[in-house]
């Protein structure tokens, strides 16, 4: 989602489709959904993200929720965080989904609203 927000979708299958990444045998695609052929499809977009950005910043990002790069319900579906108001993007901090929380406050972050907290998201307490 950070490294291709203009893709219509991130799952694994989509980003091939969309991307098709070099080197990649597409008979070693299929079946979808199936350990080895998924496996094989998430390396070359593993070896793209790593000629884009560190591996500490790729696990830096894996510690955090999904910074959403569309709105993903409403009315406002489907455009950018940018296009909202500040009233709605509080509303969306309010949201259930933590990657909608946490793309809101991002938003929020970049305008100069929300400075005042030390992380964009409150971290889930553990079940054990």
């Amino acid at each position: 989602m950070r490294l291709w927000p203009d893709l219509p979708g991130f799952s694994n299958q989509m980003l091939r489709n969309e991307r098709m990444p070099e080197g990649l045998n597409r008979q070693l695609c299929l079946p979808a959904h199936r350990a080895m052929p998924d496996a094989y499809v998430t390396a070359p977009h593993l070896r793209d993200m790593l000629n884009i950005v560190s591996v500490e910043q790729l696990l830096a990002w894996s510690d955090e929720p999904g910074l959403l790069p569309r709105i993903p319900k409403g009315a406002n579906r489907g455009n950018p965080w940018s296009r909202l108001g500040v009233d709605a993007l509080i509303g969306f901090t309010k949201d259930c989904d933590v990657d909608i929380r946490f793309s809101a406050k991002i938003e929020l972050r970049r305008r100069g609203e929300l400075s005042d907290l030390a992380s964009p998201v409150s971290v889930q307490q553990s079940l054990l």
